[in-house]
């Protein structure tokens, strides 16, 4: 097919439902004159006036394949502003800076320079629920007949269906980057049934790219600086406060990327439930001590996939202790060192801190 010709856009407001924010064309256009469809300084604004600007054309070579020659510029650019929905996978508030060109073909496009995510951007990221219950269910009741004993085989029990990992460095440019503000927040809903959330706050430059299939690729580390994880466990929930140097590390799809995140949560307690054992009534000084209130610092390490997150508990007294009785404080940390060598014996302790302190 050939074209010529010439598309006007006049007063025109759209508001595409996932992004929840309106776009405004007014006195645009884009002229078709085989083999190229040129778009001179069209610009996009949004509901604060902010620009985007698309400058270049795009070529055909073929009737499905596409050469790009595009600037794009934008300040301050709001690319989303949508509302909690009913199964929403993202929701709130974020804008960007952009400078960069779109080259090469719509085969392989190479994108390059940078798109900055600007420090008022607050986005939720929803994670879908993974229902292992309908799984095992298959395998929870089976009627046989006995005479079929010797050939039957037994179910297998469930397992995760491996996750096909993708050869994600072929598609990365390495000159275009993702500029995430420090003051830009981000809160991944990892269980939405339970509440299970990550709150995360930092700067990263991040390496991007596109598979063939249109999705990003990223690669980089992404250094915490603020944030909190809220553990949800049946009735209970608290608020861990995550702790500086902890990292998200990407390599891949950005759901795929590795954690290492530290999150503490300090309660003040008495003692008695953890020593209530190791002090006898006899030792009158000490035993009188056990109802003294003491800080207690629960630590939550994170690692694993950022989707599927290992969660191991410890316990340790935080800095400011002073006021504790010196042999108490010797006793308890002496406790705390044979409970981190004993997983189970810990997440009894840490599961009762939380659950009584």
């Amino acid at each position: 097919p050939r074209w010529n010709g010439q598309l006007d856009f006049n007063e025109i407001k759209f508001t595409p439902t996932v992004l929840g924010t309106p776009f405004i064309l007014n006195n645009q256009k884009i002229v078709f004159a085989y083999p190229q469809i040129k778009l001179n300084n069209f610009t996009i604004n949004d509901f604060a006036n902010h620009a985007i600007k698309i400058d270049g054309n795009v070529t055909a070579k073929s009737p499905a394949i596409y050469n790009f020659n595009l600037d794009i510029n934008a300040d301050d650019f709001i690319v989303m502003n949508a509302k909690r929905a009913i199964n929403s996978t993202f929701y709130g508030f974020a804008s960007i800076d952009a400078d960069m060109t779109i080259k090469g073909s719509s085969e392989a496009p190479k994108l390059e320079r940078t798109v900055k995510v600007n420090g008022k951007s607050d986005v939720t990221i929803v994670l879908p629920e993974t229902n292992y219950q309908k799984d095992e269910g298959l395998t929870v009741v089976k009627f046989i007949d006995a005479d079929t004993f010797d050939i039957y085989d037994p179910p297998k029990p469930f397992t995760e269906k491996k996750r096909e990992t993708a050869s994600f460095a072929k598609y990365l440019n390495y000159n275009f980057n993702i500029d995430v503000s420090k003051n830009a927040l981000f809160t991944i809903i990892i269980d939405p049934s339970t509440g299970d959330e990550i709150q995360v706050q930092g700067g990263a430059l991040l390496n991007a790219g596109v598979d063939p299939g249109g999705n990003l690729a990223l690669a980089g580390i992404y250094e915490l600086e603020d944030g909190h994880y809220n553990f949800s466990y049946q009735f209970l929930s608290r608020r861990f406060d995550l702790q500086k140097g902890s990292t998200i590390q990407f390599s891949g799809a950005p759901m795929d990327a590795r954690i290492d995140i530290t999150a503490s949560y300090t309660i003040e307690t008495s003692s008695k439930e953890l020593l209530g054992s190791e002090i006898t009534s006899s030792n009158t000084s000490m035993y009188n001590l056990l109802n003294q209130k003491v800080p207690f610092q629960i630590i939550m390490n994170l690692t694993g996939v950022l989707s599927r997150p290992e969660i191991k508990f410890s316990l340790n007294l935080p800095d400011g202790t002073d006021r504790v009785n010196a042999e108490l404080k010797t006793t308890i940390d002496n406790k705390l060192n044979q409970l981190n060598n004993d997983e189970a014996a810990m997440n009894k302790q840490v599961f009762s801190l939380l659950l009584f302190g």
